[in-house]
């Protein structure tokens, strides 16, 4: 290859050409994010689960669904977290796993699993770094109030900036909601039964008329008799002739025509009963039965519901589906009121007793027929006898036959008068009975429960296709129903028909109103109303073209809409390319400084050309592969390739050092170029080789470690192979080219420094305890150090982006709160540097995956603090201003960010202890004592057991065997009073051309108070002695007693084991790492409950696991460095000797860390990884000159002092450049180079101290340690 390359310099051109055409494409066309793609293998299943305590969901939910996950293969942690109204399970998978695969199976796991009713379909998530928002973004427009805003961001806004490639979704914040509001009003639903009642009051009088006027007859009819026996018996005794005893006949006869006509009367108050019976069963029958045949309509009349009542009552199949439907529909109550029991009552009622009420009436109305036809005759009989009077006057016998008859007739007409009192008195119960049954359904209450209100809301605001027409070759599309159009109709819609009270409307009973959440939404950009809005991209699409699509759209919005602005609050993308274009700006200086080393060692500008070219040629056949490989520009990759910048040239520095030497000879440019590449070409490529050999050991390395340093390693990789295919191919083509009149410089300055140091270390190969006990004490000394100092995952970062979280309290009304955060910004805002303020209601509490379980509300804010450019690297000061304000305010806790690119909620931050154990109560208590310790610990605030919003709960003991018998479970008890308790349900959408209202069905016309709770009314379905079934009502207080008690806010589980964490945050100048230290010596000295454990986690579980990872790293490395040495030497014990620096390195290193105060990071720890691989090529060219020198003859101790002579100019040069490539990421004061400053550092002082140990050290060891001769071994001569 090298041959090729000086014979074909042509060719060297073409291929030079084509790396860097394709390393320009390859730029141009690479993605830039902050960090590397981070793989998280986590999946959440969030279940909703309204109404319930945790106690319930961690019982009917998180277990149920633990029980069935718990299974799945590739499961390495499962933690739960049961709060009220929720359920949250994370699933922590091993890093094999295929995350994508996994929540499929995760899907269908929990589609086969039945939750209680209620509860919501569990939600799958896949959690991810796309999950939090890559801008926030303010809106605001001139002249426009917030509720055209609100209209105006979501028809116009949104949509546009939706439609960018790869934005995945955009939600906003302070926009104004609109819905109607159908309250069942107690007043008019009053009014309204009233009427009901009313006339039913007024039916049941007329027949209790009926009623008084057969009493009133009967009675007058019984006076008659009695006055007529009286009469007649006196006749019998006062006259003796026939004309008396007519007279008594007569009177008889009145009597009995007196008794006919009360028989009359009474057998028409019985009929006039019955019909109000009837009537009343018709009544009942036909209000529930139109209420089925709405549903019914609803659903779209399906063969398997039943069409009425009656068909509900005598198929028990249709009944089951029906209540199914309504359950699914969110009509539980209805589905539970319309048991068998009711159905077959009201039907038998309808079916049974109206027929027997139609027979009996129609035997009353024979019975009344005969009674006046009866009662005709005999008064037609009465007339004939008054006009045959005369005649039977003289007629003795015939009148005392009359006086017989008539007594007949009066003992017949007084059997009729008790027959008549018999059925009057039974008229009169049923009246009674029928009077009861008809006042206790006289009303709405059936039609007025929420859930059949919201089923006949929607019913009627339908609009659907039913299929196709066909009339000859013509389809038509039959189209049923018309949605309601604007808020009248809602009002008008008709509800039900009452027979005598007329149409029920929905205003009739309701108060409908269109209500909007403006007391509850609060956004503010600068003080003034906005809109925020958040926009998150797809996991596929990169942060920095999701940003610049959507800046895109925002100007495009701008110029479109006048009054239109826009702030961004939050862009990630914006801070990405901040972070890029100031380590691309290192990276460009880095070479430049490097190639001044060069020209300053080697005093001449060709060979400093040449190597020159090789710094920007091989960055570009890096930035190639990093494209092939799928790496992007992040700040992580560009720190490896900054680093790779110094380390390149080592190289090109070698073989050009070579060649030159072999010019200054006088040896041909192009013979030199040859022999002088071949001579140093297994050297350089042993060197590459064991530089990268530190980076293999990133292979065996699991999680954050290998994803966040697979780019770094990659990248400085790729470098350095790059940088050796240059050295070998276009430096000795260039040189056979360049060289032609080159000849060797004097360096007076360098070679009386060459002659110090010569003295030196002659000196410490006499006196050989003192760099040894310096370098074994600097070490010791600054590791101590170092420790002390702690460890971080991700070095504190400059940003022009602040954010802060408050808490308000909580007996505050959201107008105080509003007021208190217009006060809070105001005076942010006159915070010096401060550029631009938003804040935004957030959600609180137990609110997660975008599910609040609490009520909408301001008590939780969010604010953003944008900073001038200038003042980035003051943002940790002016979040302490920031502090200071909320410190002097009433809240009840609050946090301030001074970044809003920290990545420590990602990759895990602050201290986290966890308490195991089963017994919530032990827990609870030994949450409090740890957060006593956390306290006196001292380093530690904002510490919290996340158990301070739990409730006060009241408890219901239920009395069982009492319930039992009165006909109750305790579930049926919770469902009533879940029922009672429940207040609001979504009924349908109301579409007008103003807009879309969603409709509310609001009912706290029956909602029980404290004081009221044990008198609530409990139903109970008894069964009677004849095997029939009657409801009944009884108090609470009669089967259970209350209590009082503290719940808890949440109920967290790992691998279905209780625990409780206690949380706090690291107070400013402390370190996680090191404060836990002292913290887990007190917490090993507690004495824990029987079942009880304590352990600590968070950032310090996640600092320890990547110092595993990274001592396993350097481990590994140190060996295979070492074993690449044995095969390069042959040899154990040269390999031994160079392998020495890697501690003074690392001494260089801490000592580094110490002086400027930097924090000990997983970066800077890449540092020292690094450092191995470069600091022992300096050890290796010391050792191999020493060793040729003494083959050659010359004494040890001499060939120590000659080779570190001859050999410090190129392990200067090369430390230098690498050096003076890092130094501006040190001293640059640009956003995004505290992110590579501590591994600069690292590498920096590691070079610098090792680089000045080597020439020092390494002698003595290699004088301490290989006494014994070097030989020759000759393996080419011939055999004599």
């Amino acid at each position: 290859m090298i041959r090729e390359s000086v014979k074909k310099p042509y060719t060297v051109l073409v291929g030079v050409l084509m790396v860097i055409v394709l390393g320009f494409v390859s730029f141009t066309k690479m993605k830039t994010d902050l960090i590397p793609s981070i793989n998280i293998p986590y999946v959440t299943v969030v279940t909703t689960y309204p109404g319930a305590a945790p106690e319930r969901v961690k019982a009917d939910i998180t277990e149920v669904l633990e029980n069935s996950l718990g299974t799945m293969s590739g499961v390495d942690t499962m933690t739960s977290s049961s709060g009220e109204n929720f359920s949250m399970i994370l699933l922590e998978f091993t890093d094999d796993t295929d995350i994508e695969q996994a929540s499929s199976k995760v899907s269908r796991m929990v589609d086969q699993i039945k939750l209680p009713e209620g509860a919501g379909k569990p939600m799958v998530l896949e959690l991810s770094t796309d999950m939090v928002a890559t801008m926030y973004v303010g809106v605001t427009k001139e002249k426009t109030d917030i509720f055209d805003l609100t209209t105006f961001v979501e028809k116009n806004v949104i949509p546009e900036i939706k439609r960018q490639d790869g934005v995945a979704s955009v939600s906003e914040t302070g926009g104004i909601t609109r819905s109607v509001e159908v309250r069942l009003s107690q007043d008019k639903i009053d009014e309204i039964n009233n009427d009901i009642l009313g006339q039913v009051n007024k039916s049941l009088a007329d027949a209790k008329k009926k009623l008084n006027e057969s009493k009133s007859q009967l009675a007058s009819g019984k006076s008659k008799i009695a006055s007529g026996q009286k009469s007649l018996q006196e006749q019998k005794n006062l006259q003796a002739n026939e004309l008396a005893k007519y007279t008594k006949q007569l009177n008889e006869a009145l009597a009995t025509k007196a008794a006919y006509k009360s028989q009359v009367t009474s057998l028409k108050a019985q009929i006039a009963g019955l019909k109000a019976e009837k009537k009343q069963y018709k009544s009942s029958y036909d209000t529930l039965n139109q209420a089925i045949k709405s549903v019914y309509a609803a659903a779209g009349s399906p063969a398997y519901l039943p069409a009425n009542l009656k068909e509900a009552a005598t198929d028990a199949k249709k009944l089951a589906a029906l209540k199914q439907a309504l359950i699914a529909a969110g009509q539980k109550s209805t589905a539970d009121s319309l048991d068998q029991k009711t159905l077959t009552t009201l039907v038998y009622g309808m079916d049974t007793r109206i027929p027997q009420i139609t027979a009996e009436l129609n035997n009353l109305k024979t019975k009344l027929a005969t009674a006046q036809a009866a009662y005709q005759q005999v008064s037609k009989a009465v007339s004939q006898a008054e006009k045959q009077y005369e005649k039977v006057e003289s007629g003795k016998i015939t009148a005392a036959a009359a006086f017989g008859s008539t007594s007949a007739e009066l003992s017949a007409a007084k059997e009729k008068i008790t027959e008549g009192e018999t059925k009057l008195k039974e008229a009169e119960k049923t009246y009674k009975d029928s009077a009861k049954a008809a006042r206790e359904n006289a009303n709405l209450d059936a039609l007025l429960s929420m859930d059949t209100l919201s089923g006949l809301l929607s019913a009627q605001n339908f609009d659907m296709p039913a299929g196709y027409i066909s009339d000859d070759k013509t389809q038509y599309l039959l189209k049923v129903g018309d949605e309601l159009s604007n808020l009248d109709e809602l009002k008008n819609l008709v509800l039900t028909k009452v027979k005598g009270v007329g149409d029920i409307h929905l205003i009739d009973v309701c108060d409908v109103t269109l209500i909007d959440d403006s007391e509850k939404n609060y956004a503010r950009i600068n003080g003034q109303p906005a809109q925020i809005l958040s926009v998150s991209k797809a996991s596929t699409a990169y942060t920095s073209d999701v940003s610049k699509n959507t800046e895109k759209a925002i100007k495009k919005l701008e110029k479109r809409y006048d009054g239109l602005h826009f702030m961004t609050l939050t862009d990630q993308g914006d801070y990405i390319d901040v972070i890029v274009d100031a380590v691309m700006k290192n990276l460009i200086w880095g070479a430049v400084l490097a190639i001044l080393v060069l020209l300053i060692f080697l005093w001449d500008f060709r060979p400093t050309i040449i190597v020159g070219i090789s710094i920007p040629l091989s960055v570009l056949f890096a930035i190639v592969l990093m494209y092939f490989t799928g790496i992007t520009l992040n700040a992580i990759s560009l720190s490896g390739l900054s680093l790779g910048i110094g380390m390149l040239v080592d190289n090109s520095i070698v073989s050009i050092e070579n060649i030159y030497r072999l010019r200054s000879k006088g040896v041909p440019a192009a013979k030199a170029a040859l022999q002088g590449a071949k001579q140093i070409a297994g050297a350089i490529g042993a060197s590459t080789l064991t530089t990268i050999c530190v980076f293999l050991p990133l292979l065996f390395t699991e999680g954050l470690t290998r994803q966040l340093l697979g780019d770094m390693s990659l990248t400085i990789s790729y470098s350095l192979i790059a940088s050796l295919v240059v050295a070998l191919t276009v430096v000795p083509a260039m040189s056979s080219s360049m060289l032609k009149n080159s000849a060797g410089r004097a360096h007076p300055l360098f070679d009386r420094i060459q002659e110090f140091y010569g003295r030196v270390l002659a000196f410490c190969l006499r006196v050989k305890v003192v760099p040894l006990i310096l370098a074994i004490v600097l070490l010791i000394f600054s590791g101590a150090m170092v420790l002390r100092m702690g460890i971080v995952i991700m070095p504190d970062m400059a940003s022009n982006q602040l954010s802060a979280n408050l808490t308000l309290p909580d007996q505050t009304e959201d107008t105080e709160r509003a007021k208190t955060t217009d006060k809070i910004i105001k005076e942010i805002q006159g915070i010096k540097g401060v550029k631009e303020t938003g804040a935004m209601a957030s959600a609180g509490g137990s609110a997660m995956m975008g599910i609040s379980a609490g009520e909408k509300s301001l008590q939780n804010m969010q604010l953003f603090v944008m900073l001038e450019e200038d003042y980035a690297h003051k943002n940790k000061e002016i979040a302490k201003q920031i502090e200071d304000i909320l410190s002097k305010k009433d809240l009840k806790n609050y946090d301030v960010s001074d970044s809003n690119m920290d990545m420590s909620a990602m990759l895990g931050s602050g201290l986290t202890v966890k308490i195991k154990g089963e017994d919530t109560d032990k827990l609870l208590s030994v949450s409090e004592k740890v957060m006593k310790l956390v306290e006196e610990n001292g380093a530690f605030e904002n510490i919290s057991n996340g158990q301070e919003e739990g409730a006060t709960e009241i408890r219901l003991t239920i009395n069982k065997n009492k319930a039992a018998r009165k006909g109750l479970t305790v579930a049926q008890i919770y469902q009533q009073l879940a029922g009672k308790l429940t207040t609001s349900k979504d009924s349908t959408t109301l579409h007008t051309k103003d807009g879309d209202y969603e409709v509310a069905i609001v009912d706290e016309t029956d909602i029980p108070t404290y004081k009221q709770l044990m008198d609530s009314k409990i139903t109970a379905s008894v069964t009677q002695a004849d095997g029939s079934k009657k409801e009944k009502e009884y108090k609470l207080s009669d089967f259970a007693k209350k209590s009082q008690g503290q719940s808890l806010a949440t109920i967290q589980r790992e691998n279905q084991v209780n625990f409780i964490s206690v949380t706090a945050d690291a107070k400013d100048g402390e370190n996680t790492t090191v404060a836990s230290r002292s913290l887990q010596t007190r917490l090993d000295k507690m004495d824990l409950p029987d079942g009880i454990t304590v352990e600590i986690g968070g950032e310090s579980d996640s600092t320890n696991e990547i110092v595993k990872n990274m001592l396993l790293m350097i481990l590994l490395g140190f060996i295979f460095i070492y074993l690449v040495m044995v095969a390069q030497f042959q040899s154990l014990l040269s390999p031994f000797i160079v392998i020495f620096t890697v501690p003074l390195a690392f001494t260089g290193g801490l000592i580094a860390l110490l002086i400027t105060g930097e924090q000990l990071s997983m970066l800077a720890m890449m540092g020292f990884v690094i450092l191995m691989g470069v600091i022992v090529n300096n050890g290796i060219v010391y050792v191999d000159y020493v060793n040729q020198l003494r083959l050659s003859g010359m004494q040890r101790q001499e060939a120590l002092v000659v080779a570190g002579k001859t050999r410090m100019r190129p392990i200067f040069m090369t430390a230098l450049t690498t050096i003076m490539a890092m130094l501006t990421t040190i001293f640059s004061d640009s956003i995004g180079s505290d992110m590579g400053r501590g591994m600069s550092i690292v590498v920096v002082g590691g070079l610098i101290y090792a680089t000045l140990m080597t020439l020092l050290v390494v002698p003595v060891l290699y004088d301490i340690m290989f006494k014994r001769e070097v030989h020759y071994v000759d393996v080419d001569s011939e055999l004599e």
